[in-house]
């Protein structure tokens, strides 16, 4: 009995484990209460050391069914290794006009993944520093359990 307990075990540890082989870099960050105050800031940092392979960058978005709005937007901040920084608004669609919400996922929770970079390279080895940060026009948005942020590195090389 207590063999197949291991067996069963072993073998649900490495369905788990292998579900991120594919990402080079995959953290996720929970939101308190499903409340996510505006200044809050969700962030990701990873170390690169290849600089001529391309990435695609996604973000996952887990929603309530309580959550109040169609969409979502955020401020992305990049901090690069160099100490310099950019930032980018991003629209991302949780819903569709209808109010049917878009993603997988039933009862209480929708998950959702968005390409918003494809075949990016990253041109400096170090750390780089990904930041969110919710810009809906509420001090503090209800509804947002989790936000992640995955990175794949492209297998095509063109």
């Amino acid at each position: 009995m207590k063999l197949k307990l291991l067996l069963l075990l072993g073998f649900l540890a490495s369905i788990t484990g292998g579900c991120d082989k594919d990402y080079f870099y995959a953290k996720s960050e929970t939101i308190d209460n499903q409340n996510w105050p505006k200044n809050e800031i969700k962030g990701f940092t990873f170390s690169v050391e290849d600089t001529i392979s391309t990435y695609h960058f996604i973000i996952n978005i887990r929603n309530t069914t309580e959550y109040e709005f169609q969409n979502l937007y955020l401020f992305m901040n990049t901090i690069y290794p160099d100490k310099s920084s950019s930032r980018d608004t991003l629209e991302l669609i949780l819903a569709a006009p209808s109010g049917k919400w878009l993603g997988k996922g039933k009862g209480f929770f929708r998950d959702n993944l968005f390409m918003f970079k494809h075949n990016v390279s990253l041109p400096q080895k170090g750390n780089y520093r990904i930041e969110f940060l919710q810009a809906m026009r509420k001090d503090t948005l209800t509804g947002i359990d989790e936000i992640g942020l995955r990175i794949q590195k492209n297998q095509n090389r063109s």
